[in-house]
């Protein structure tokens, strides 16, 4: 099975970040939007992973969750890889957070003490808007930059209350995520 660790934003704050992102939508750019049922922020990309040890890779995440309070995320600006001016990816940048941080660190210990390999890259929690198709014309990209910055998402916090096992299953229109397991992380303190 394809899997991922991931945070996945409460319906309301999806809907309203793709209303907040429909001036990208209307842009002449051949863009593969995500829909906003499958935004999520990834902690881990598992890959190809046998059956028998997702009780393995659930285990981790209890153990990377353990004594973690419910926290808040918010969305920052528009971004892309590797740039605006020239992107393959583009994506909203998420507010660092100490707690999320922690998580996603001892999210990768946990797996790494199991044999998973570790990310070398580092952490740049995201939600992925959009895949810029590969083939084609490349449409009025010099636009971007500026509708990006008249984006504003900051408005979108979001409780997070559970850390979440999908499966990624690729079909033609594109991938479609499942649930497999989720984690519930400790009631915040008041």
């Amino acid at each position: 099975m394809r899997l991922f660790i991931a945070i996945v934003p409460p319906v309301a704050a999806r809907r309203r970040i793709d209303r907040l992102a429909r001036p990208l939508r209307k842009l002449d750019v051949p863009v593969r939007w995500v829909e906003p049922e499958a935004y999520h922020l990834t902690l881990k990309f598992l890959g190809e992973v046998e059956r028998d040890r997702i009780g393995e890779v659930v285990e981790a995440m209890r153990e990377a969750i353990s004594g973690e309070a419910s926290l808040g995320l918010a969305p920052g600006r528009l971004a892309a890889v590797p740039a605006l001016e020239r992107p393959r990816v583009l994506w909203i940048e998420i507010e660092p957070d100490p707690a999320l941080t922690r998580i996603q660190a001892k999210l990768e210990g946990a797996l790494a003490a199991r044999g998973f390999p570790q990310e070398e890259r580092p952490f740049r929690p995201h939600l992925t808007l959009g895949r810029l198709r590969r083939s084609g014309p490349r449409g009025d990209l010099a636009a971007l930059p500026e509708v990006a910055s008249a984006l504003d998402f900051s408005e979108v916090t979001f409780p997070v209350d559970s850390v979440v096992l999908m499966a990624s299953e690729r079909e033609p229109e594109g991938a479609r995520y499942r649930v497999v397991s989720r984690l519930t992380l400790s009631p915040a303190a008041r």
